[in-house]
């Protein structure tokens, strides 16, 4: 039988163990970005970043920002690199404010799914970028998450996600380790439009006001219907960073009730 000093040994080693993993993969994810290193992306194909929203005059500013001060929009824009914004018809000053900093914007009824499916079907790019508002794309992102379709065989790719502060550690822990998953995010993927169709899209008949719905099948069962097309793969390297605001609702202008209102996504 061990003793308690042994078994405390044991526990002890088992928690550093875990907490140098958590320091080595959340390095591997941010460390390139946070260096600024990043690929050179020569960019021989057409690219559009789909934004949806609905509501989003809080938040969809600082997204917008970060997003045309990546290199390669700065660099191909409009020759091969464009932003819609797909607006569900917002009643606050979402379009007013991404007006000047988009490429177009596309009216669509609410759902994310059927704006997302919307979008795509009038697209002529070959691939689609899916990004959220709330969430910040530092310098590079866009390299790093279209670096793998230089590989004819990718058909998408799924980039990676942190909190900002302020959220609870244990939050930040699991997400950090939940970026191993094998999903399609939708505030940072990509993927192939033809592939797109050939996968089926998404299913609109789930309850797209249900958050836990909308997780399964925007991103993990379009993950699994993509690889059933072609590769898809995860680069840890492509990695944004993603308002707090569930965790904080009274704090971000009362985003937690106006989901329940149904007034954003």
């Amino acid at each position: 039988m061990m003793r308690p000093e042994q078994i405390i040994g044991l526990m002890l080693g088992s928690v550093n163990t875990f907490a140098t993993s958590t320091y080595m993969l959340r390095e591997r994810i941010e460390g390139a970005i946070r260096r600024g290193e990043y690929p050179d992306i020569d960019l021989s194909t057409t690219v559009a970043i789909h934004l949806p929203t609905l509501n989003e005059e809080h938040f969809v500013e600082d997204t917008l920002r970060t997003l045309v001060s990546q290199p390669l929009y700065e660099q191909y824009n409009p020759s091969k690199l464009k932003i819609v914004l797909i607006d569900s018809h917002s009643d606050d000053r979402t379009v007013e404010i991404a007006e000047q900093y988009v490429d177009e914007v596309i009216f669509t009824p609410r759902g994310k799914l059927t704006a997302r499916r919307i979008a795509i079907e009038r697209e002529t790019a070959d691939i689609i970028v899916a990004v959220d508002a709330g969430t910040l794309y530092p310098e590079g992102w866009l390299n790093w998450l279209l670096m793998p379709f230089s590989d004819t065989e990718v058909v998408a790719v799924g980039g990676t996600s942190l909190y900002m502060d302020p959220v609870p550690w244990y939050v930040q822990l699991g997400v950090i380790w939940a970026n191993l998953g094998n999903f399609l995010s939708g505030r940072n993927s990509a993927f192939r439009r033809e592939a797109w169709y050939a996968a089926g899209g998404w299913d609109e008949s789930i309850d797209q006001t249900d958050a836990a719905a909308m997780v399964i099948e925007e991103e993990v069962n379009f993950w699994t219907k993509m690889s059933k097309v072609g590769k898809v793969v995860k680069e840890l390297r492509a990695v944004c960073y993603e308002s707090p605001r569930r965790f904080a609702c009274d704090i971000y202008s009362g985003y937690c009730e106006m989901i329940e209102r149904g007034v954003r996504f």
